[in-house]
């Protein structure tokens, strides 16, 4: 299945951008490292080969939330706050000790 490019729109929200998932079929995937010279070589690529067959692209939407008033808690799960920024360096430990 060959899925259109993503496209971005005035707004910077992002449409139809593909992202794997795993596919709803698969038992079990595992993932012991990329495949490296030594006794689990072959663990190693069997796991591998596996993780990319069990996985499918699927087309999401990313919004850009600053550009949107209109987003709702109940549909999105997060909300946007404003929020004054008083730090003027972001390398200086004593500022940014503050927000936390």
């Amino acid at each position: 299945m060959s899925l259109p490019p993503p496209s971005v729109t005035k707004r910077n929200d992002i449409l139809g951008y593909k992202l794997p998932f795993v596919k709803s079929s698969a038992e079990y995937v595992a993932f012991s490292g990329m495949p490296s010279l030594g006794w689990s070589f072959f663990t190693q690529l069997r796991d591998l080969t596996g993780l990319i067959f069990s996985l499918e692209q699927h087309p999401i939407d990313i919004i850009d939330a600053k550009a949107r008033k209109d987003l709702d808690f109940k549909d999105t799960g997060f909300q946007l706050l404003n929020m004054k920024n008083e730090i003027t360096d972001w390398d200086d430990d004593k500022q940014v000790r503050t927000l936390s």
